[in-house]
C-alpha cells in the first residue's frame, strides 16, 4: 500500500496523482470522488500539516452501518493543485480518524 506523506514544496515534483498544496506542504496521494459529500482529511495528514480543527462535526456513517468518528472540521482550508499552484480554493475539510491510505477525498470543487 503506498502510504500518502507530506513534503516540502517543490516545483520539480513530478505529477502522478492529484497533488495538493497546502501552505507550502504537497500533499500526495489526493483523489477526487465527484459524487462525495465531503472533504475528507484523516487526523493523521491533519497533524503532519500542524492544522487546527476550526469547529465541531456530528460523526458520520460509511456505506455499511459503521459509524465513523469525525474529530471535527477545518474551515476554510486553502489549498490548490501543486501542477496550478496560482490557483486557491477555499473548501471545509472533515477531519476523521481512519487509516491513512490517501492524502485527503475531495468532493466537486
Amino acid at each position: 500500500m503506498f502510504a500518502p506523506h507530506v513534503e516540502e514544496f517543490n516545483s520539480s515534483t513530478p505529477p502522478f496523482y492529484i497533488f495538493l498544496l497546502v501552505h507550502t506542504f504537497i500533499l500526495h496521494n489526493s483523489m477526487l470522488d465527484s459524487e462525495s459529500s465531503h472533504n475528507l482529511m484523516s487526523l493523521s495528514i491533519m497533524k503532519q500539516l500542524n492544522m487546527q480543527i476550526t469547529k465541531p462535526y456530528k460523526d458520520m456513517y460509511s456505506f455499511d452501518p459503521k459509524k465513523v468518528k469525525c474529530v471535527g472540521l477545518i474551515k476554510n482550508l486553502v489549498f490548490s493543485l501543486a501542477q496550478i499552484p496560482a490557483r486557491n480554493i477555499a473548501m471545509d475539510a472533515v477531519v476523521i480518524v481512519i487509516p491513512t491510505c490517501f492524502g485527503m477525498l475531495l468532493s466537486r470543487f
